[in-house]
């Protein structure tokens, strides 16, 4: 058989015999479909709720924080693994897990399906999508020790152990928006990131300021809603603060 090129000229034995081995490598290196293919089903879960965490690798330089949103629909739920940082050269950052959780036993698993890393050059951008990949050979297994809802190794995890341990801290009970203060900006105000900031808050509303111990601290305003990224001006109490949340739905224009 000879092989022709896109030109219509025949190709040599030595080029052919290249284009022969490299269709063999691609034939042999072909999917064969995710790691865990029985997967025991598990139960839906009861429970939805973001949660926050230090995540145990380094992804990013500064800034690093974790967050897990789990959402439940009419017959399963998703999740969202979200780390967000700075890198060296200064850009903001974000790698995102998605996928489905379930219930096993005592154990919460979430099983990872697609990765993302999406970034911006300052707190005022849009975020641009930059990688994606299919994530899932990723298992994550959570246990509850002594009220800690903790990461466990377990046979469906050995891809994911590399993540490290973590523990899952529940963000404020019965909040409307919840979010993790990044960092204060030079003017006065902090950048903060929580799930659905620009749904679910408006310019003017009042957030307030727990510190690492869940004790409030002080009060803020909301000034600017970029995507899940918050801009917020301090109203009282000192500048320090992990947690912003509120519990009210933001007030929405009328008709009149």
């Amino acid at each position: 058989m000879r092989i022709h090129s896109i030109t219509g000229r025949t190709i040599g034995p030595a080029i052919q015999s290249f284009f022969s081995v490299l269709l063999i490598f691609f034939l042999s290196c072909s999917a064969k479909g995710p790691p865990f293919p029985s997967l025991p089903e598990g139960m839906p879960l009861l429970k939805e709720g973001h949660f926050r965490f230090t995540p145990a690798v380094p992804f990013y330089e500064s800034y690093q924080k974790g967050a897990l949103s789990i959402e439940k629909s009419l017959h399963s739920a998703s999740f969202t693994i979200r780390i967000v940082g700075k890198n060296r050269a200064g850009a903001i950052r974000i790698r995102s897990y998605e996928g489905t959780a379930r219930n096993l036993g005592d154990i919460l698993e979430l099983r990872s399906e697609h990765c993302y890393v999406f970034g911006k050059r300052s707190w005022d951008d849009r975020l641009v999508p930059m990688e994606r990949w299919d994530c899932d050979h990723l298992i994550f297994d959570f246990h509850t020790v002594s009220g800690r809802i903790v990461s466990v190794p377990t046979e469906r995890t050995v891809y994911s152990d590399w993540f490290g341990a973590v523990e899952l801290r529940p963000m404020p009970e019965k909040s409307v928006f919840a979010g993790q203060i990044l960092t204060l900006l030079d003017d006065g105000r902090f950048a903060a990131y929580g799930f659905h900031a620009g749904e679910l808050l408006r310019g003017g509303q009042k957030l307030f300021v727990q510190d690492e111990a869940g004790k409030e601290v002080g009060a803020a305003m909301v000034e600017e809603r970029i995507g899940d990224f918050v801009i917020a001006r301090w109203e009282s109490g000192e500048r320090t603060g992990t947690v912003v949340y509120t519990t009210t739905q933001p007030s929405r224009p009328g008709l009149f």
